[in-house]
């Protein structure tokens, strides 16, 4: 049972902390596995990667665009139009006075903003959500800036 109990504790842990993005492509994909992630390189595209992430709001699918060994974007896709929301919120309240006016308030199912050191990227970065309740596409989009 103990044993048990452990087990459940550490994919909690998983779960509950998702892997932060780094500008350099082998911390990046470093990070990704010691979170127990397994990522895949798109066939048609050698700079593009994939991989599945979990964290508190549940699972979904990332793709993460390189140049050379620098990190461009990432995208996190989501089956709930919730998610992309309450990311873009995550961000938007870890955020100082000055970032805090660059935000778009998500109207009409999109907001945007720039913001540093968040959760989800060690640097400075444009973050986005995009809700298009008609094609079904939520998108948590993380643009690097610097």
């Amino acid at each position: 049972m103990k044993t048990v109990i452990i087990i459940f504790s550490f994919f909690c842990t998983l779960s509950i902390n998702g892997q932060r993005l780094y500008k350099d492509k082998t911390t990046t994909l470093s990070a990704i596995t010691e979170k127990g992630n397994t990522f895949t390189q798109d066939q048609k595209n050698s700079n593009v990667y994939w991989y599945k992430r979990y964290d508190n709001y549940g699972e979904s699918i990332v793709q993460l665009t390189f140049e050379g060994n620098n990190l461009k974007k990432a995208i996190i896709i989501h089956l709930d139009p919730t998610q992309t929301l309450n990311r873009l919120k995550d961000v938007y309240a870890k955020t100082n006075n000055s970032e805090a006016d660059t935000f778009d308030p998500p109207s009409n199912g999109y907001g945007k903003g720039i913001a540093s050191n968040t959760p989800y990227y060690s640097g400075k970065a444009q973050f986005e959500c995009k809700n298009n309740y008609s094609s079904k596409d939520y998108l948590f989009i993380i643009i690097l800036l610097d």
